[in-house]
């Protein structure tokens, strides 16, 4: 079995190569191999686009067995894409304001705003099927309903005799309304230093060194997954403080299983 898929990303060029069981990239002229351990473990797979990453996985856990050894998250990302079927998600678009709105599609989320003088929505935050089952929409604010909606879907299209694990392992589902905006944890000086605010639908992270600053808001469920990755060195010692603030949002204790931090 051959196949071949050719996408731009950030002003590059890649081809895929799918050549006799084996995984080949292009890009700039070098041609590498991708093995299935970097496949399944890289969180971002050279930016590949969720169409053509949907058809690489689906094709790659149908024609191989699941590498022996591999941790549990890995596993449950073999047997996500082994067993989804994208033809049972039917298309559903959720309203966040009168421009705005969050798109689920056959092959993931995105953020969709209506801009003056176009004809057509503007697209954007994309998604993939697997991203938004485990860690959530990337998107802050989300309404428990949507999130809960979006949740059910995507496990109403996977096989569940092709999966160990259950819906208990899908992202945690927060109840915002639980979580004090306001709580703030700083360190450093006015030299150099970085703090977190809850704000209950998001979480603040700013940072600044000498007349240099930047701030960024995440998502609670982004924050969640994602802390260690987000934090400077001098704020991670503040991570299990918070971390235990959002815990007693969650609003299903079973949600807490086993977490498939990125």
């Amino acid at each position: 079995m051959a196949r071949k898929w050719a996408y731009n990303s950030l002003g590059k060029e890649y081809t895929i190569h799918y050549i006799d069981k084996s995984l080949w990239m292009i890009k700039d002229g070098k041609k590498s191999e991708i093995p299935l351990s970097f496949l399944f473990g890289w969180p971002s797979f050279y930016e590949i686009p969720r169409e053509i990453a949907y058809d690489v996985y689906k094709l790659v856990t149908n024609d191989h067995t699941m590498p022996s050894g591999w941790v549990v998250k890995l596993q449950s990302k073999w047997q996500f894409w082994m067993a989804i079927d994208n033809s049972k998600i039917e298309e559903q678009s959720f309203d966040l304001s009168s421009s705005t709105r969050l798109v689920l599609d056959a092959y993931g989320t995105c953020f969709s705003i209506d801009e003056e003088g176009n004809s057509s929505p503007n697209h954007k935050n994309y998604r993939s099927l697997y991203d938004v089952f485990f860690f959530g929409p990337n998107i802050t604010g989300l309404s428990l309903s949507i999130r809960k909606t979006i949740q059910e879907a995507i496990w109403k299209a996977l096989d569940h005799s092709q999966i160990d694990f259950t819906i208990e392992y899908s992202c945690v589902l927060f109840d915002y309304n639980k979580i004090k905006g306001g709580q703030k944890w700083e360190v450093g000086d006015s030299y150099k230093g970085a703090y977190i605010i809850l704000h209950g639908t998001y979480v603040e992270v700013s940072s600044w060194y000498e007349n240099r600053s930047s701030t960024k808001k995440y998502s609670v469920e982004n924050f969640w997954y994602n802390s260690e990755k987000i934090l400077d060195k001098g704020l991670r010692i503040k991570k299990s403080l918070v971390q235990k603030i959002l815990e007693t949002a969650i609003i299903e204790k079973g949600h807490q299983a086993p977490r498939l931090d990125i």
